[in-house]
């Protein structure tokens, strides 16, 4: 699991361990989704949350999230590929604002900021190693994560 440390994967984690699983949620000290992955372990299943999420933040330095949230998937993506993992990749924040509550899988996507489009072009990164590789890759769209625990911003 990446971001296996964060405010939603510290959840994931927990919850997976509770039913069962083994898993393994390395810190990002452990684990830099910048730097080509190398390990000895082979899961069957990866859960990619790391990467960079507070909106407000991604508006002071765009290509700092870009490369975390869209480098680090296809860093991830070809980690899954070379070790035959399957990969479930969480993402957010990728319909823009929208009329349309609830809003439904078919609404266009639209980047509205630069955390928006570091996500979309993730979501698309997942969806070229799903078309090229044969990569069994499964996107979840998460929104509205809140709770204690959650970074803000002032």
């Amino acid at each position: 699991m990446t971001g296996g440390r964060g405010f939603i994967g510290r959840r994931v984690a927990s919850h997976l361990e509770a039913a069962g699983f083994n898993v393994s949620a390395p810190c990002h000290a452990d684990l830099d989704v910048l730097a080509p992955l190398v390990t000895s372990e082979r899961p069957d299943v990866v859960v990619h949350l790391a990467g960079r999420s507070v909106i407000a933040e991604s508006w002071k330095d765009p290509a700092a999230f870009y490369g975390v949230n869209a480098g680090g998937t296809v860093n991830v993506l070809d980690y899954c590929r070379r070790v035959d993992a399957r990969l479930i990749n969480i993402n957010g924040y990728c319909y823009g604002r929208t009329e349309v509550l609830p809003t439904p899988e078919s609404e266009p996507l639209r980047a509205t900021n630069p955390y928006a489009l570091s996500k979309l072009a993730a979501e698309e990164s997942c969806n070229f190693f799903r078309d090229c590789f044969g990569l069994a890759v499964t996107t979840l769209r998460v929104f509205n994560a809140y709770g204690p625990g959650r970074p803000t911003v002032s």
